[in-house]
């Protein structure tokens, strides 16, 4: 079967829109492929945003493995995002146009963020906890958000909150541009690898001062010797550039100079070794 509709935009501007499932979900907004999870996997969230016109867009979603679950989150997502629409216009009528769809795409962003860093949180505190690291702070880096956006958070894990953010870049794996993300563990393969790290000493790199890593995990257990770090590159903007994207690295998780700057001083105050964790 193929799930199919309209989705009721109330104004112009920037909309995302996401899946989750197991085994199998493609989502096609118009002619775009917004979300793209085919083939056998555990719960899976995918999805991007676009810039849609005021009006009606059809979406898509063909016949996947296990579309069960796939299309009944996929109805509650839509169920929201109508209700979301009629109280934008109950509340831009109530508020005489003061109340616009800004206010709902990053609301609705938020979301998805703290749902994705409350995942990922409280299975790093504990872990920080059982080996001796930093119980006060973590960074957590979301790949599946675009290049173009804040991705790299500062999490306090006293406070429960994340109190910076900035951009990263991802690896391009040896390619000149590389399209939509693609994770190794290979040395030499240019590429980024998901999973946990500890952040080691920092030292006087060509880049500036940088940071060693630590693969903890199977995924990312060739880190050190693939010298992958954590530095800063002029050439990665200060703030958001969506929807361009921004520069690639060589698999190193690759921030500005500014945000940099923070980290280092989040990193030197720190009295055990600070955990970064990069998922997708």
């Amino acid at each position: 079967m193929e799930l199919t509709g309209f989705v009721e935009v109330p104004e112009d501007g920037t909309y995302t829109f996401y899946t989750n499932s197991d085994d199998g979900s493609v989502l096609y907004l118009g002619e775009t492929l917004l979300a793209n999870a085919d083939g056998p996997h555990p719960m899976t969230e995918a999805g991007d945003s676009m810039p849609l016109k005021k009006g009606k867009h059809r979406y898509r979603c063909p016949k996947t493995q296990s579309m069960k679950r796939f299309i009944l989150i996929a109805l509650l997502c839509l169920a929201g995002f109508i209700v979301a629409s009629a109280a934008w216009y109950f509340t831009k009528f109530k508020a005489n146009n003061t109340t616009t769809h800004v206010k709902t795409y990053v609301y609705t962003r938020d979301m998805v963020l703290e749902h994705k860093i409350g995942q990922h949180k409280d299975a790093l505190r504990q872990y920080a906890k059982e080996k001796g690291y930093s119980t006060a702070t973590c960074f957590l880096v979301d790949m599946s958000i675009e290049s173009g956006k804040n991705r790299f958070f500062v999490y306090d894990l006293a406070k429960d909150s994340v109190v910076d953010a900035g951009l990263v870049a991802h690896g391009c794996c040896n390619k000149t541009w590389l399209s939509g993300r693609q994770y190794s563990n290979e040395t030499g393969c240019g590429c980024t690898s998901l999973g946990r790290y500890k952040i080691g000493k920092p030292y006087q790199g060509r880049f500036g001062k940088a940071y060693k890593l630590y693969g903890l995990d199977s995924s990312n257990s060739n880190t050190f010797n693939r010298f992958v770090v954590l530095h800063s590159f002029y050439a990665v903007p200060e703030g958001e550039t969506a929807p361009y994207p921004i520069c690639q690295s060589n698999g190193c998780p690759m921030v500005s100079q500014g945000f940099m700057q923070k980290l280092q001083t989040v990193l030197d105050k720190s009295s055990r070794p600070v955990l970064l964790w990069i998922y997708e």
